[in-house]
Parts: C-alpha cells; sequence; structure tokens
C-alpha cells in the first residue's frame, strides 16, 4: 500500500496534536506555484498593471519598502486604491524585477475637456522619480483624452520622463514646462538596457499640438543607450517642439571618457520635430533638430513612405547634427528638412563632421546657409543620395575633408533647385579622395558647382544636368601638389542654359604631377560665356593631358571650348579634340592656346562660329586634321607663336579660310579642302593679300612667297602646269596644285580640289621655272587653277593668283609717274619719281620705259632700283620684272624757264604681251608750273606807347617781312630820327644800322622770314613828331610797286613834364581824397598833408635834401599803415608811386636849389675844379647875347679832357625843358647855340653835367 500523501508530513507534527489539513494543503500550493516558478516566465507569473486614477502627485508610502503590498495606493485609511502617475512609477520601480509591467490610466471626472493635466511637483515632492525596469505606459484615458504631464512645480532640473531602465513603451503623453529635459533615457549606470519605444507624444506643446510650452532642455535625450525608437509612421510619430536644447539628442562617450559607448542602433523616424501638430507651421526648438554626438550606426529616418521625420527651425539651429570622433555609420535617410510654408529657416540642414555615412532621400529646403555640410575625417565611403536641395539656401553641398584619408564619395541622383551654390567642395592635400558622381541635377541657382580638387584619386562625374544657373554651371579648381596623380572624368554631362560658362577649369600642376582631363559625350549649349574652359599653370616635369570626344558646344556667349596654359612645359601638356560638334558659339568654336596638339583636333565640326573656327594662340604646336570648317569669322587662325599642321580639312564658307596672323613658322598647309570663303583661302599675315618679296621677311611662315602660274592649258589627254617660284636660293620647295570652280574674289586663289604635288629646287639666285604634267586630267575650261609652295621647314604660302585652263603667260605693266611737288621757281630742283609694277601672273623681260626730259627741265642725276637709265635718249632699260615685283627710276633736274611744263614716261619694249594693249596704264605724264622769283617785302613800324615827356625815352620797333615766294638780298631799310628826338642806340636781328645815316642794311631775307630793327632815342621837345622808315633797295622784284607796303610812319604825342608844385598839389587831394572815403582819419590825413606843405616849402626854398627827406618819412608812413588804417594795397602804391615821382625830379636839381638860386650870376662864368684841386673845365655866356635872351642864346664851356657831358634845361618849377647835349666831348672851349623862339618867357637853369661833376646856372627869357 502506498503511503498516503498527508502521512509522509506525520512525523512533522507534534505529537499530541490533531492534524491541520488545511495548512497541509496551502503548504503545498505554495511547493507547487515555488516549482512551476522555476520553470515558467516570470512575466507570466508577474506581470502587473497599476492604474492611475487620480490627478494628484502623492506618493505611495509603502511603494518599494518592505511590506510592499504591490498594490498603488496613496491613502491607506481610505477605501480602496488612490494611485497617482508617481505612485504608479514608485509602484513600477518597487516590482521592476516581476516583469515589464503597465501602467495605465482611469481617471474618472478628470476636470476640463481637453488633456488631463497632472501638475508634476504640486505636492512639493519635486520631479517624479526614474522609470526603473521595463513597462509600458499609455497615457491615454480611459475616456480617450491624453495625459499631460506639466513640469511647471517640478523645480530645478527637472525632467519629465526618466528611463532608467529598458525596454520601456511610452506613448499618448503630453509632456511640457519641465526645467530640463522632455525625455530621458540612459542607465543605471549608463549605458542602460535601452530598446526603449518612445510614440505618439507631444514633448514641448500643449495639448493641442500648436502651442509651445517647452522644456528647458532637450525633447529626448537618449544618453549612451543603444537601440531606442523615437517615432513610428502615422499616428505612432511624436511632436518634438518648442524645446530650449535639441529636439533630439543622441549622445554616446568619446575615446577620452572612460565606459562602453552604448549610443548606438537607435532609430528616430516620422516625427514633427519643431513644427506643430499640422506639419507646417513652426515651434522650433531652441537647438538643433537632432544632433549625434560620439553615437554610431544610429538611423535618422527611413526609406519606407512616412518613416521620414520633418524638421524645422530657425538659423541658429541645424537640422541633423554629427559629430564625435567615434561617430561613424549614421544613415539619414527620407526626411524632410526645412518648411517652405513655415517662415523660419534652419542656419544648416544637416551638419556632419563624421566617419563614413549615408545621407539619402532627404528633402532639404528653407535653408538660410547649407544643406549638407559635412567634413569627411575618416576612411571609408560616404554616400550623399537622391536628396532634393530645395531654395535659394548659400550652399547646397558644402564637403570637407581630413588630411591623409582613403575617402570614396558617392554624390548621385540629387536635385539641386535655386541654390546659391549647388556644390562647394574643398579636397585635402594628403590621402585620396575618388569621386562618383552620377545622374544629379543642379539648375536654376547662382553657381552650379565649385571644386577644389587637391588629392590623389579617380574624380568621376556623368550625366548630370546643370541648368540655368546665373553663373559658371561647373566650376573647378585642380591645384594639384607634386608627385600626385589624379584623374578627372566627365561623362554624357549636360550643361545649358546657364549665365556664365558651362564648365570652367584653372589647373595647376606642380613638378611630378600627372593629370588627366576627359570630357566625352556630354554637351555645353547656350551658356553665356564658354561651353569649356580651361586655364592651365605647370611646372617643370609635370604631365598632363587634357581630352575632349564625341561632345556638343554649341550657341554659347563665349567659345566652345577654349583651352589655355601658360606654356611652361609645352612638351608634356598635350590636348585631345575629337569627333567633338562645336557650332555657332560668338566668338570661337575651338581655341587651344600653347598647348602639344600633336595628331588632336580631328574630325570635328567646327560650324557657324562668330570668331574664329579653330584658333591656336600661344605657342602652341598643333595638329589638325580631317575637319570640317564651315561658316565661321575665320576658318582656322593660327596666332602669336603658334604652329599647324594642317592637313586634309575642309574648310568652306568661312569669313577667311585658313589665316596665320602672329609670328610662328612652320605651319604646313597640305591637301585641304579650301573653298568659297570671303577672303583668302591662305593669309599669312591676317591682312590680306600679301605680295612675294626678296629674301626671308619675319613674319608667320616667314611670308613663304606663292607661285605664279603662268600658263595652264590641256594638251593630248593631260593639263600642263607652268609657272615660276622665287624664295630661298639653292632649297626644294613642295608645290602643291588645286583646282577650283571659281576664283576668291580677292583673284588669289583657294583649294577646292587638290591635283597634285611637285617638288622644286631654286637655283643660286632663289629663281625655278616648272612645269607639272597631270596625265590623264583635263581641266574644264574657266577651271580656276591655284598652287602653293612650303619649303623643308613646313612653312606653307598662301595661295597664288588664280589662272584659268586654257590660260597663256601674260603680264600687266603699270606705270605711274610723280613730282615731288606741284610749284616751282626757275632755278629750282625739280625731282621725278617713275614707279613700274608687273601686275600679271607671268614674269617678263626686255622691259624698256623711255622718259626724255622736256624743254625747260636740265637733267641732273638719276637713281634705278633695277638697270639703267640714258639721259640723253631717255631710255629705262629695265631688264625683267616678275610677277608683284615693283622697280623705281628717279630722276633729279633743274628748271630754266617758267610756265607748265609736262613730262611724260611710258613703256616702249616688253617680252611677254600686256592685256592692257592698247595701254592704258602703261604711260604716265606729270605737269608742273614754274613762276619767276618775286619777293614781296612788307615794313611795319610801332612806338612803344602814344604819349611821351621831354626827356623820356621812346622805342621804335620796324619789321620787315619776306611774303613773297623767293629770297632777295640788298635790302636797304632808311629810317632816320626826325628833329625832337635823340639818338640812343639800335638792336638788329639782321644786318646793321647807321643812326648818322639812318641805313639799315638787311641783306638777305628768305622766303616767309622776318627781320626786326628796335631803334631807342630820348625825347627833347614836346610837340607831335613822326618816324617814317622806308624799303630804299632790294635786288628782286616786289610786286607791290609802285610800294604800299614798303613804308611805315608812325607819329608820337610829347608833353612838358608836370611842375613840382603840381604833382605836390596833387598827391595832397589824393590824401584828403583817402580822408573823405574813410580810409584815413582826419588826423592821419592832417599829418601826411602837413609833411607834404612843409617838403614843398623847403623845395620853394632851394632846400632840396630835407624836401627829399620828408618825402622819404611819408613814404615810410603810409607803407607801415597797413595795421592801423583802412588803406588797401592799391591805395598804398599809388601814394608812394607820386612820391617817388617828386623825389625822382628833385634829386638832378639837388645842386642848383642853393640859397644863391635867386642870386644874379652875372660874372657869367665859372670854375669847375675835380676832388684833386686841378683846374679842368670853365663855363661862360656869351657876351654878345644878352640876359634874358629872346629867342635863342650861346653857351660856352671849355674841358681840359676828354668826357662825357649832359647839357639840360629845366624851368623854375624843375620840370625838364630840353635836353641839348648827351655825348662824349673832346678838350677845349665848346659852344652851344639853343633857339627859342615858342620858348615861354620865365626864368630857366642850365645844368651841366661832366661825368660824377654836376653845376647849374639861372637864365631868364623873355618876349619880345
Amino acid at each position: 500500500m502506498k503511503p498516503n500523501l498527508n502521512e509522509q508530513y506525520l512525523p512533522l507534527i507534534s505529537p499530541g496534536t490533531q492534524p491541520n489539513y488545511s495548512c497541509t494543503f496551502l503548504a503545498i500550493c505554495f511547493s507547487i506555484i515555488f516549482l512551476l516558478s522555476l520553470f515558467l516566465p516570470t512575466s507570466i507569473l508577474a506581470q502587473k498593471t497599476f492604474t492611475v486614477n487620480m490627478t494628484g502627485d502623492e506618493s505611495d508610502p509603502n511603494a518599494g519598502q518592505i511590506g510592499d503590498d504591490g498594490v498603488c495606493d496613496v491613502d491607506l485609511n481610505t477605501p480602496g486604491n488612490q494611485c497617482t502617475f508617481r505612485a504608479a512609477i514608485e509602484n513600477q520601480n518597487g516590482n521592476r524585477n516581476l516583469g515589464q509591467n503597465m501602467i495605465i490610466f482611469e481617471i474618472p471626472n478628470a476636470p476640463g475637456s481637453g488633456s488631463i493635466i497632472l501638475q508634476i511637483g504640486s505636492t512639493g515632492l519635486g520631479p517624479l522619480p526614474p522609470i526603473l525596469g521595463s513597462v509600458i505606459i499609455s497615457a491615454l484615458n480611459n475616456d480617450g483624452r491624453r495625459i499631460e504631464l506639466d513640469g511647471t512645480m517640478a523645480g530645478a532640473n527637472a525632467i519629465g520622463l526618466q528611463l532608467l531602465g529598458g525596454q520601456c513603451q511610452i506613448s499618448f503623453f503630453i509632456i511640457n514646462k519641465f526645467s530640463s529635459h522632455g525625455i530621458f533615457i540612459s542607465g543605471t549606470p549608463p549605458p542602460g538596457d535601452g530598446s526603449h519605444i518612445i510614440q505618439s507624444n507631444y514633448i514641448g506643446t500643449d495639448g493641442t499640438g500648436t502651442i509651445a510650452k517647452g522644456n528647458g532642455g532637450d525633447g529626448i535625450f537618449i544618453d549612451n543607450t543603444p537601440g531606442n525608437t523615437i517615432g513610428g509612421v502615422g499616428v505612432l510619430r511624436n511632436i518634438i517642439s518648442g524645446n530650449t536644447g535639441y529636439g533630439i539628442n543622441i549622445k554616446g562617450l568619446d575615446s577620452t571618457q572612460f565606459g562602453t559607448n552604448g549610443a548606438s542602433n537607435n532609430l528616430a523616424k516620422g516625427n514633427l520635430i519643431g513644427l506643430d501638430i499640422s506639419g507646417e507651421n513652426a515651434l522650433p526648438n531652441k537647438k538643433d533638430a537632432v544632433i549625434l554626438n560620439n553615437a554610431p550606426n544610429n538611423t535618422i529616418g527611413g526609406t519606407n513612405p512616412g518613416e521620414g521625420n520633418k524638421m524645422a527651425g530657425d538659423s541658429t539651429s541645424n537640422g541633423v547634427t554629427v559629430k564625435g570622433s567615434l561617430t561613424e555609420g549614421i544613415k539619414i535617410l527620407g526626411n524632410f528638412i526645412g518648411e517652405n510654408k513655415t517662415g523660419v529657416k534652419f542656419a544648416v540642414g544637416i551638419s556632419a563632421s563624421a566617419k563614413p555615412i549615408t545621407i539619402e532621400g532627404n528633402f532639404i529646403t528653407n535653408i538660410a546657409g547649407v544643406g549638407i555640410d559635412l567634413f569627411a575625417n575618416a576612411d571609408g565611403s560616404y554616400n550623399i543620395r537622391k536628396n532634393g536641395f530645395e531654395g535659394n539656401m548659400k550652399i547646397g553641398s558644402k564637403l570637407r575633408f581630413a588630411d591623409g584619408s582613403t575617402i570614396q564619395v558617392m554624390y548621385q541622383g540629387n536635385l539641386h533647385t535655386g541654390n546659391g551654390m549647388a556644390m562647394d567642395v574643398v579636397e585635402s592635400f594628403k590621402g585620396k579622395i575618388d569621386w562618383v558622381v552620377a545622374g544629379d541635377t543642379l539648375r536654376l541657382g547662382q553657381v552650379g558647382s565649385n571644386f577644389i580638387f587637391h588629392a590623389a584619386g579617380n574624380k568621376n562625374f556623368s550625366n548630370g544636368i546643370y541648368d540655368a544657373n546665373t553663373g559658371i554651371a561647373f566650376n573647378y579648381v585642380a591645384d594639384i601638389p607634386g608627385g600626385v596623380q589624379m584623374a578627372l572624368r566627365a561623362n554624357g554631362d549636360i550643361y545649358r542654359n546657364n549665365g556664365a560658362e558651362g564648365r570652367k577649369g584653372r589647373v595647376v600642376l606642380k613638378a611630378g604631377t600627372e593629370f588627366s582631363y576627359a570630357v566625352s559625350g556630354s554637351s555645353g549649349v547656350n551658356n553665356g560665356k564658354d561651353g569649356d574652359r580651361i586655364d592651365v599653370f605647370t611646372d617643370a616635369n609635370a604631365i598632363a593631358t587634357f581630352t575632349s570626344t564625341d561632345n556638343k558646344f554649341a550657341f554659347n556667349g563665349g567659345g566652345g571650348i577654349r583651352w589655355i596654359s601658360d606654356g611652361k612645359n609645352l612638351l608634356t601638356v598635350r590636348a585631345f579634340i575629337e569627333r567633338d560638334f562645336i557650332d555657332r558659339n560668338t566668338i570661337t568654336g575651338i581655341e587651344v592656346t600653347s598647348f602639344l596638339t600633336g595628331k588632336s583636333i580631328l574630325n570635328d565640326t567646327v560650324t557657324n562660329n562668330g570668331g574664329p573656327g579653330i584658333l591656336v594662340d600661344g605657342n602652341t604646336i598643333a595638329h589638325i586634321e580631317g575637319n570640317l570648317v564651315s561658316g565661321n569669322g575665320t576658318g582656322i587662325l593660327v596666332n602669336d607663336a603658334a604652329t599647324a599642321n594642317i592637313v586634309s580639312n575642309t574648310v568652306t564658307a568661312n569669313g577667311k579660310g585658313i589665316a596665320l596672323g602672329g609670328t610662328g613658322t612652320g605651319s604646313a598647309i597640305s591637301a585641304n579642302a579650301i573653298f568659297k570663303n570671303l577672303g583668302l583661302g591662305i593669309d599669312l599675315g591676317n591682312d590680306g593679300p600679301t605680295p612675294n618679296h626678296v629674301g626671308v621677311v619675319a613674319g608667320p611662315n616667314n611670308f613663304q612667297n606663292f607661285p605664279v602660274l603662268t600658263s595652264v592649258n590641256n594638251a593630248g589627254g593631260n593639263t600642263n602646269i607652268q609657272g615660276t617660284l622665287n624664295s630661298t636660293h639653292n632649297t626644294t620647295f613642295r608645290l602643291e596644285f588645286f583646282r577650283n570652280d571659281a576664283c576668291n574674289p580677292t583673284g588669289f586663289g583657294e583649294g577646292q580640289a587638290f591635283l597634285d604635288s611637285l617638288n622644286v629646287t631654286t637655283d643660286a639666285g632663289g629663281n625655278v621655272a616648272f612645269k607639272n604634267v597631270l596625265p590623264g586630267i583635263t581641266l574644264p575650261a574657266g577651271t580656276a587653277v591655284t598652287a602653293t609652295a612650303t619649303d623643308p621647314n613646313g612653312n606653307t604660302s598662301e595661295f597664288s593668283a588664280c589662272l584659268q585652263a586654257g590660260s597663256v603667260p601674260t603680264a600687266d605693266l603699270e606705270l605711274t609717274q610723280q613730282a615731288d611737288k606741284a610749284q616751282y621757281t626757275v632755278g629750282g630742283q625739280v625731282i621725278f619719281t617713275l614707279s613700274l609694277v608687273n601686275a600679271g601672273p607671268a614674269s617678263t623681260g626686255g622691259i624698256v620705259v623711255t622718259d626724255l626730259l622736256p624743254a625747260g627741265i636740265t637733267f641732273g642725276h638719276a637713281t634705278a632700283s633695277a638697270g639703267t637709265y640714258d639721259n640723253t635718249t631717255g631710255k629705262w632699260l629695265v631688264g625683267t620684272l616678275d610677277s608683284n615685283k615693283k622697280a623705281t627710276l628717279i630722276i633729279t633736274g633743274i628748271v630754266t624757264q617758267p610756265g607748265t611744263i609736262t613730262n611724260t614716261a611710258g613703256v616702249t619694249a616688253s617680252n611677254v604681251p600686256d592685256p592692257d594693249v592698247p595701254a592704258t596704264d602703261n604711260q604716265s605724264s606729270v605737269a608742273i608750273q614754274v613762276h619767276v622769283p618775286t619777293a614781296d617785302l612788307e615794313l611795319t613800324q610801332k612806338a612803344d606807347k602814344v604819349q611821351y615827356t621831354v626827356g623820356g625815352q621812346v622805342i621804335f620797333t620796324i619789321s620787315l617781312a619776306n611774303t613773297g615766294p623767293a629770297s632777295t638780298g640788298g635790302i636797304v631799310v632808311t629810317d632816320l630820327l626826325p628833329a625832337g628826338i635823340t639818338f640812343s642806340h639800335a638792336t638788329t636781328s639782321a644786318g646793321t644800322y647807321d643812326n648818322t645815316t639812318g641805313k639799315w642794311s638787311v641783306g638777305t631775307l628768305d622766303s616767309s622770314k622776318q627781320a626786326t630793327l628796335i631803334i631807342t632815342g630820348i625825347v627833347t621837345q614836346p610837340g607831335t613828331i613822326t618816324n617814317t622808315a622806308g624799303v630804299t633797295a632790294s635786288n628782286v622784284p616786289d610786286p607791290d610797286s609802285p610800294a604800299v607796303d614798303n613804308q611805315s610812319s608812325v607819329s608820337i604825342q610829347v608833353v612838358p613834364q608836370s611842375g613840382i608844385a603840381e604833382q605836390y598839389r596833387l598827391l595832397m587831394l589824393q590824401v584828403t581824397a583817402l580822408v573823405n572815403s574813410g580810409k584815413l582819419t582826419s588826423q592821419e590825413g592832417d599829418f601826411l598833408n602837413g609833411l607834404l606843405a612843409l617838403s614843398l616849402k623847403l623845395e620853394s626854398k632851394g632846400e632840396i635834401k630835407p624836401a627829399i627827406a620828408l618825402l622819404k618819412v611819408f613814404i615810410i608812413l603810409v607803407k607801415n599803415a597797413t595795421h592801423r588804417t583802412h588803406l588797401t594795397n592799391a591805395d598804398r602804391k599809388a601814394l608812394i608811386r607820386a612820391a617817388q615821382k617828386i623825389i625822382d625830379q628833385l634829386k638832378p636839381m639837388e645842386d642848383h636849389h642853393r640859397k644863391w638860386w635867386e642870386d644874379n650870376n652875372d660874372n657869367g662864368e665859372m670854375n669847375m675844379e675835380s676832388s684833386g684841386g686841378k683846374v679842368f673845365m670853365s663855363f661862360s655866356l656869351n657876351g654878345n647875347y644878352p640876359n634874358p635872351f629872346s629867342s635863342f642864346t650861346t653857351i660856352s664851356f671849355e674841358l681840359a679832357d676828354q668826357h662825357k657831358v649832359q647839357l639840360n634845361v629845366y624851368d623854375a618849377n624843375g620840370r625838364m625843358v630840353t635836353r641839348l647835349l648827351d655825348k662824349v666831348m673832346q678838350p677845349g672851349i665848346q659852344t652851344v647855340t639853343w633857339q627859342t623862339p615858342d620858348l615861354p618867357a620865365g626864368i630857366y637853369i642850365l645844368q651841366l653835367k661832366v661825368d660824377n661833376f654836376t653845376k647849374t646856372y639861372k637864365m631868364m627869357h623873355v618876349k619880345q
């Protein structure tokens, strides 16, 4: 029998007691439960749900304590369970080991109709406790209203919800007004378990989701915790707006911190960050919408519909910021960053300083600064794909790189619209950076893209569209350090409708650099400037290759392709342009400057460009072959020192065909089809036809002479072409022959179809005659044949003049003649210049020009540039004159008779027919006019002024001009000064003047020349005095005879000097006038006039020195009156001049105005002694003439030695009446008679000055 189960426990029962079967049963039940607990999940056994049923903020006193009953109840004394949200969290924390509990809300009769507000901290307990363990909290009341956590009263550093456990689900909350973060996720200590799900919450707004009620920190802060999900699609999204900090902040540990970095594998999707519930209005957070700091492998957004976050902010914040040295593996996917309708703008859409990152499918708009600002700081692949950049942000994508990294950038499928600059890229100098830029569209911005390449690597661009940007579509600088290898390639890109260049590059190559550039299958159409522009700067030993193939560049405002190098490393900088279509560009089709382009410009179609179709410039060495060049301003232009091998091209319907405009030599032009161009087919100098010349002339292709075709005819089924070539002696030339349907309008042919070539060698004189037979070829009548010549160095000439098939040799001699002037005089020299030009296609010999000088011209000598001239027969034997050559004869003779003389010259012999026969330009005449020489002498005279004072100086200027056509000699002009003027001196510009005879012997005066005589004299008596001068001799007839301009007279008026007393009176009147005008005070005027009155009184008494002294005092006072009166400078000068004039007149009379002035000098004689006491002169008046005298007096004086003597007469007022003597006189008794018929009666003073001695004597004149 099996034992009874209960019996097994009987020994455990104390003896004497009755068995308690109920206790035994309970023990068994608990044992079973205990055993089950060992094998069943805790969540099944222990999950709890805490129901919040009140809005208060009380705490559960039993929660988490010993004796915790696991029941949420804040008031044990009240029946039922009263559970607040705080108490529910406390109970969750106390029971967190039981599994994932739940907190739900069933708050009956909550006030209001919107959200149910829980005022956290209202009981003084501060913020809510952290949530530990795993819990599901659905903040949706059982009546459907959301729970709003209001942190206004929660205190400092209060967080809305703290999740320090793991795997919580938080939904439907409204969390606002906390002083710190809305939700904080971490661990105890971090990293926490993470894997929380935060959905359908309003963090930082009111219950409507339309009004900001932000928290003081971040909306959600994930601190070093992994695997969290923030938001979801549709209703699961969160609204995270209006907060003071970041919207979402995910932060891990950096390399300097202790611990494990757990901030990974978080996902934020579908959220509205910085927006209200509508997603249309901004409620921005103060800082970035999302920031990831040392947080690797996190995802912001998603690739499925609705997973992208929608973000808005202001210009102080970014949409997404990624930073930290440990941040890698970030994915930013499908987000809407910036919202056009909100009116606010992020500073940067996505700012990332990170290791490899993926940014894909985002729509970035309404950004103030940069759409994506990426700093790549580690090795790996950076993916920027399928993003949209819309609006006038300054930069769409900005990329920078750390030195030394190996990086791949995948920039694909992005759309830029309306950006200031779509892409702004600056590479690091070190490391390797490979690019794949494919399928992007950059349109309607200011600049499409701007790349600065430094690093090694392959830069591949393909299938991009650069459309309607204001500036350059694709701008780049390749500044490559030495030793770096770089390749830049573009394939299938489209550059259209941009305001500046389609592509523009600046390539700087250092020593040891290897660079390759290739653009293919692309198009640059309708851009404002060039289609593809490159400027290259090279150091020595740099290697670079530039290639353009299968592209289209058309309708651009500049050139189609313009590649310009500095030419410093020509042999290693090569260019290849092949199979491109270049059409209707404004400036040029293809321009290549200073590149080596051997076998490089091939098989292109270059049409209808405004300037040159192909332009090679600088020191380019080019090979141009197989191209179609049509409709351009110039087909092919070779400038500067460039050279080109131009072979087998079709050059048609251009302004000019091929032009060489610089100094380069060695441009071989061979086997091209050149026709229907408006200008020359080949133009050396780019200036029209260049005639053949003798010797080497520096210039393009050394201005190689072209052949002269003399005959093209068909015979025996063949075509015979004959001609000549003059060029470098003893040199072999390649001649090429062409046929044309019609000749070029210039008369110098083109080369429509290549016929044949022929090598010829010149002789010692540089000449060769040739004949080329084209077997089996018969040219139709009228076919224009041309030829070129190329020397061994590749210098090709212009095309020869056209010669039609069936032509025979002809020469067109054109003779012109000119004289050195039109008018001559008998005896003059005449020079005739004869010019003879062979304007025909063929050379001719046996040329004779006849020019026998006519009557009236005597032969002098002749100089001929070719041949000889015989003046006796008039024959100029020219000899041979090649096509386009010129000969000159200069004949000099003397004309011997007046009248019209005509000289005629003509070609009288030539070996080759002249198509002008009968002659129309083989003869030339010139007529000259010869005159008898005449001279027209014109004499003029003037005085230096009109009125003079007796004793004053007069200057007569006599001018003589020869206005006739001939010179004349033997000229004499007579001008003897009249009475009343005493001669002083004379000056002549030509010849001499004799004052005693008045003869001015001029000498010779050429035509249009002038001579001048200046005579200076002293006027000695008042009245009208006339001076007359006239031409009295000349060797050549004067056509004015009888003379009308050979004589000239001038009259002057002479007045006596003013009296001394009158001058005093006038000066005192000047002073009085200044007093009346207020410029002097009455006291000042009285004082000055008193000085003048006293000076006058002294003068009248003969006290001359004191009188002069007072006048000087007067002058000093006037000069120093500047600061005390109102006198102007003009006033002072007028007073001083008047006073000085009186002084000047008083000084000569100082000696005779002595006390003895009034004494009678009846002795009639005075002795004058020198300082040594020697008597050397006696002075007396003859007694035969009375004193007083009436009509004359005789004055007598004696000189002991030769002296200069001056004898003056003054009236009683000191005015000079006359000067009787002024000359050097010999020793002895001298007498002077003074005739005085009109002299007024009165007292007169006689003054005799001998050297430095002066004596005066008083005389009286009476009227009878």
